[in-house]
């Protein structure tokens, strides 16, 4: 628990107001559908896949839900080998730009979304089932917090594909999601990268 504190924290840093630089930058997700190749292969065990991982994006001049400007998103997923899970969905937006930026600035204006889940995930061939028992959402204004509360609960279902150090998802957004892509469509994929241990590492885990 303390090292996936560690790496949302890591991943938090980048939601704020502190330079993004070029190789910081992941691709958003794109629309998914029977055209797409997923890169990897499928994983042979559910402790194949443990460990945590993070995608990561910035999309400047955006149009989503929460309005209009440049967008952060960052989510951490930590799959641990007995089965549990936690992830944690981070989006950041009226952001002072242009971005990347210099360094510290006025986070006045800035508005933000937060969401937690924990609970059990299920591998069955392709399929990775996650299956949240607590899900905590959380709007920010300035960067600061503004409302705290319980949401319902959403399974999601992907198809998945290991690469060593990434994994590919392909699945449905989620209904707090705020970004552009799943306004177009319900169907997205996207790549995660190793962050912890022996992924990091880009050794497969013992």
């Amino acid at each position: 628990m303390h090292q996936f504190m560690m790496a949302t924290a890591a991943a938090l840093a980048v939601l704020g107001p502190f330079f993004v630089s070029g190789s910081d930058r992941g691709r958003p997700p794109a629309p998914f559908d029977e055209k797409v190749v997923l890169p990897g292969k499928v994983p042979t065990t559910a402790k194949s896949i443990a460990g945590s991982w993070q995608h990561s994006y910035l999309l400047q001049d955006a149009k989503f839900e929460g309005g209009e400007g440049d967008l952060v998103v960052v989510t951490t997923l930590m799959l641990r080998e007995e089965g549990t899970y936690q992830l944690h969905y981070a989006a950041r937006w009226n952001l002072p730009g242009p971005l990347p930026l210099p360094g510290p600035v006025s986070t006045a204006g800035m508005k933000g979304r937060n969401v937690t889940e924990q609970g059990r995930f299920h591998l069955s061939g392709e399929v990775l089932l996650l299956e949240p028992s607590a899900t905590q959402y959380a709007d920010l204004e300035n960067n600061a917090l503004v409302n705290r509360e319980l949401i319902r609960n959403e399974n999601h279902t992907w198809v998945v594909r290991l690469d060593k150090t990434r994994l590919a998802l392909a699945g449905r957004c989620a209904g707090y999601q705020v970004d552009p892509v799943c306004t177009t469509t319900p169907l997205v994929w996207f790549q995660m990268k190793a962050q912890l241990g022996r992924r990091w590492l880009g050794l497969e885990p013992r």
